[in-house]
Order: C-alpha cells, then sequence, then structure tokens
C-alpha cells in the first residue's frame, strides 16, 4: 500500500515537472510551442537533475504517514525533430528505488490558446487548464550561482481539483525550469534545479 501511494505521489509531482504540453484539440490555429523551444537548443542525451520535497497533507497524509518525502528526477532529452522532442523523465525515492521512466512528446506546435508559459510545465494526460497567471522577474540562487529568472503563477486545474503553483525560469537551462512550488489540498512541492548536464 505504501508504495502505490507513494507511486501516486510521484505521479502527481511528475505532472507539475518540465518536457511536457498540453495536447491540443481542434482546428485552432498552431502556434510555437514554449516546451518544445526549452529543449531544442540543446543536443540529444542532455539531461536536467531536479530534486523535490513533497509533503502529505489531508487524505494524502493519513495513507501515507511519512509527512516529507524526497524525489529525484531526471529529465533526459531522447528525441529532437523538427516536429517534436521526446523527454524522458525518471525519478527515484530513497529506500522505495526507481520509479517507472515516462516518456513525454512535446510537439513544436501547439493551439495557439495553449501556448502561455504554463505550457513548461503541463503534462500531455493531464487536459486541464490554467487560471489567475500572473508573471515577473526575480533573482534567485541556483546550483550556487545568481540567475536572473523570469517566473509565473497560475492555479491549475483538472477536474476538482486544483494546484497553485509558482515556476521559475532561465532560457539557458534544459526545459527552463529552475525552481518550482506548488501547493493543493493534498501535497506541497518544492522542486529546484540540481545539475544539468549537455548531450555530445
Amino acid at each position: 500500500m505504501r508504495r502505490s501511494i507513494a507511486a501516486v505521489l510521484c505521479v502527481s509531482a511528475a505532472i507539475l515537472f518540465l518536457g511536457a504540453s498540453v495536447a491540443s484539440a481542434g482546428e485552432a490555429e498552431k502556434v510555437a510551442n514554449p516546451a518544445y523551444k526549452a529543449w531544442s537548443g540543446h543536443k540529444v542525451g542532455t539531461v536536467a537533475k531536479l530534486e523535490a520535497k513533497v509533503t502529505t497533507k489531508g487524505e494524502a497524509a493519513k495513507l501515507m504517514p511519512q509527512a516529507t518525502m524526497t524525489i529525484n528526477m531526471t529529465s533526459k532529452l531522447i528525441e529532437l525533430t523538427p516536429d517534436k522532442a521526446v523527454v524522458e523523465i525518471t525519478m527515484t525515492m530513497p529506500g522505495m528505488g526507481d520509479m517507472p521512466g515516462r516518456k513525454n512528446e512535446i510537439p513544436a506546435k501547439i493551439d495557439s490558446d495553449k501556448a502561455d508559459e504554463t505550457a513548461l510545465i503541463q503534462d500531455p494526460t493531464m487536459q486541464g487548464t490554467a487560471t489567475d497567471i500572473k508573471k515577473g522577474d526575480e533573482e534567485i540562487t541556483v546550483i550556487d550561482k545568481k540567475l536572473k529568472c523570469h517566473w509565473f503563477s497560475a492555479t491549475m486545474k483538472q477536474g476538482g481539483r486544483e494546484m497553485n503553483t509558482k515556476v521559475w525560469t532561465y532560457p539557458d537551462v534544459p526545459g527552463n525550469v529552475v525552481q518550482m512550488e506548488a501547493r493543493s489540498d493534498q501535497v506541497d512541492m518544492d522542486l529546484k534545479l540540481t545539475g544539468y548536464e549537455e548531450g555530445k
């Protein structure tokens, strides 16, 4: 039971992870996908590493007594074409080992109404919406470096669930995401970039 709940939490974390975009539908105008752009300037084999601190609350805390967990995430660019990028996300939890990897296909073009910054963190299977989008600029310290980052915040909605999210981005980093805070009634997550390596 504990491992199954942990897997659910990992998937929840991955939903708000870099390297994916909302799947588009219909015949809306197609425009450049910010999530594709965040990877297209890098070579296949490029890796971004992040660490997430996940804290359970509410009903999730009753099912998962270990209140705070550390999840190590790796996002690797495994394919890049003019039409799409494919990013594989893997996660490891201390004491539980590796979780199954997920391959996300990121199209180069998406519907114009899905092309704001939130495309950087939404999962293709989520089919959710983002509201109350705000943005600004801020200098933060990431991997012992001070970076002038762009940030955005939004309320991410899927079905009856909401998650308030703030994300800091930097254009030279694969995937662009360097820090994120996500808060819901079940889970709090604090994520930071811990390193990255360019492909060869």
